[in-house]
């Protein structure tokens, strides 16, 4: 039980090293760039892909951008784009909207259908949660 344990711990480290050797700019300060594939980290770290996805399954850490889950740094096809591209698009349209006139869930969803994204709102909203980003009712200014 103790020697399981004790390989559970280290290839959460192996992985969770990583992920970050990987994406030392995103500790600096920069914007993640490109996700990584878990087949990839499996094949570096020889283990098995079932073993990084546990490992990052419901795993969170914390880096000067704030707290993320594990899996927000892989891969994860939506409609032919990752979920990190679509969480930076949905970001970036948040951070450009009129901030007495903010975009909703729906109004984002339909800037996102005209860039060829097919995401539900519901989708919309659980990112934008993930973002720590607030309903458009309370982010509005003047309320």
């Amino acid at each position: 039980f103790i020697k399981n344990l004790n390989y559970r711990k280290i290839n959460i480290i192996r992985v969770v090293n990583f992920i970050f050797t990987h994406h030392k700019d995103f500790l600096k300060g920069n914007i993640l760039k490109s996700p990584l594939n878990i087949k990839t980290v499996a094949n570096e770290l020889q283990i098995h892909e079932s073993t990084v996805s546990r490992i990052v399954n419901n795993k969170f850490v914390e880096t000067p951008h704030g707290i993320f889950d594990l899996k927000y740094f892989f891969l994860n096809k939506v409609n032919n784009n990752s979920n990190k591209t679509i969480l930076d698009k949905i970001r970036t349209i948040i951070k450009n909207e009129d901030k007495f006139k903010p975009f909703s869930d729906s109004e984002i969803h339909l800037t996102l259908g005209k860039e060829n994204i097919t995401i539900s709102r519901r989708t919309i909203a659980k990112y934008r949660e993930q973002l720590g980003i607030l309903p458009a009712s309370k982010r509005k200014k003047g309320a």
